[in-house]
């Protein structure tokens, strides 16, 4: 798995949030509104988490929110999500320090659990869904920013080459 080559498709900066998918089957998972956790889980028989990293990081990229300074620790998780033991989705959540001292502690014990499963029992709205694919790899990523009681959180999402778009 090469990590850093998905940090480096998850920090471009072509996102947008409109346009068209080349297949349904794809826009369906791409554009999905509800929790992406529940819908994969509903897509194999064992949906696993594995840790690649968390922890805590300088914010060295722009404020997340108005309510969060530049300079403002961030807690990065980078996981992948695999069904039936196949890694189909590199994901990073991306929390400034205000929202995990304020609303979102457990998500520092989250461990090998799937923030989704959590997140959509909270207080929250997604803010915004914006989608890219990469014109070299193919790879279609996405990426939420949510509103949970007032705080902000990121979550971007890389589906992998052997994540089965169904037909």
């Amino acid at each position: 798995m090469d990590f850093e080559r998905y940090r480096q498709l998850l920090a471009r900066p072509d996102w947008q949030t409109s346009g068209h998918f080349a297949a349904p089957e794809i826009a369906q998972w791409v554009q999905h509104q509800g929790s992406l956790t529940q819908k994969l889980q509903q897509a194999c028989q064992q949906l696993s988490v594995e840790v690649i990293y968390q922890g805590w990081q300088e914010n060295l990229s722009e404020k997340i929110s108005p309510k969060s300074t530049a300079l403002e620790q961030i807690w990065l998780r980078e996981v992948l999500l695999k069904g039936d033991g196949t890694p189909w989705i590199f994901a990073q959540t991306t929390l400034p320090q205000t929202t995990v001292q304020n609303v979102a502690q457990y998500v520092l014990q989250l461990g090998e659990q799937p923030i989704g499963l959590w997140l959509f029992k909270q207080p929250m709205q997604r803010i915004s869904l914006y989608w890219r694919q990469d014109p070299e790899t193919g790879l279609y990523a996405r990426y939420s920013d949510f509103d949970l009681k007032g705080y902000p959180l990121q979550i971007k999402e890389l589906f992998l080459a052997e994540f089965p778009f169904p037909a």
